[in-house]
């Protein structure tokens, strides 16, 4: 799942220390360069939709949303691996708005936005078939067609990027390839599956032709939670929800921050409360210095 969002999600009021221990994990890298943060004691306090953060005489002011608009975290216990029902899907993305981007997981169906199945899944799956009957010419002629319908439309987004005013024009050949899905592509049981499958999504596969800046796939999500990821080889342990929340509330920043190609520190230090109206601004005060 994708989403980007000029709002950070506040945590509850609490109130931690995090104070470097070593030089590598002292350091936060820009896009323009590798800062070194001082030794010094970092406080974050969130009573409710204002995250304070205070380090030495620096004192930053965050706004977000409010503790009971912040999605809830499921409860892990001792188990190595959560489902998250429908339910809580739902609780966590309610005051989402844009296109929702994500795998064909059948929880997100029950979301009432437009939505995007990744097509990288999709056809990672079209291949694991074609692995599995090496000799089904009808499903070798379903996978084609579908390749054939696929690889234009990447062409255009690497040519024009995600604008809908380009990809627009595609929509006629997803048309007329769901047309030729009702001769069934022969009577292989497996090619019978696979259309079943694009019938039923029908209206999320092609999303991202119909909107600006919507991508085809959510590889962009997968990378952002790596830095969630990696956060388990600094604690080396158990860490409890109080102290994810806090961690959630920069990482959130930090995230939205590089996608928007914001430096992240500079957003800090600038006091603004809007990463959307900060970028802004600086093409602006750019655009001026070249005139």
């Amino acid at each position: 799942m994708a989403a980007t969002s000029s709002q950070v999600p506040a945590a509850s009021s609490t109130s931690t220390n995090l104070t470097s221990s070593s030089s590598s994990s002292s350091r936060t890298r820009s896009s323009r360069s590798a800062r070194a943060l001082a030794r010094i004691s970092v406080s974050i306090t969130a009573p409710n939709t204002d995250a304070s953060i205070r380090s030495g005489s620096s004192f930053f002011k965050v706004h977000g949303l409010g503790a009971d608009e912040f999605p809830p975290l499921p409860k892990f216990k001792d188990d190595k691996k959560v489902a998250l029902s429908q339910e809580t899907i739902r609780a966590m993305l309610k005051n989402f708005v844009g296109v929702l981007v994500s795998d064909f997981y059948a929880a997100y169906d029950s979301i009432e936005c437009p939505q995007q199945k990744c097509l990288i899944h999709f056809i990672r799956d079209l291949n694991d078939d074609l692995l599995k009957h090496p000799y089904d010419d009808a499903l070798k002629r379903l996978v084609g067609a579908f390749a054939g319908l696929v690889k234009p439309m990447v062409d255009t987004v690497d040519r024009r990027g995600l604008k809908k005013r380009f990809l627009g024009k595609h929509r006629i050949f997803v048309d007329r390839f769901y047309r030729r899905l009702g001769d069934g592509f022969g009577a292989s049981e497996a090619a019978r599956t696979i259309i079943e499958r694009l019938q039923k999504n029908r209206n999320t596969m092609f999303t991202f032709l119909d909107f600006d800046d919507v991508p085809w796939n959510n590889n962009n999500a997968e990378h952002a939670i790596k830095a969630f990821a990696s956060l388990r080889r600094v604690i080396e342990g158990p860490t409890t929800e109080k102290g994810l929340r806090d961690f959630l509330v920069l990482l959130s920043l930090c995230e939205t921050c590089k996608y928007k190609n914001v430096d992240f520190l500079d957003f800090l230090r600038s006091g603004s409360k809007d990463i959307d109206d900060f970028a802004t601004r600086r093409q602006r005060r750019r655009g001026g210095a070249h005139i």
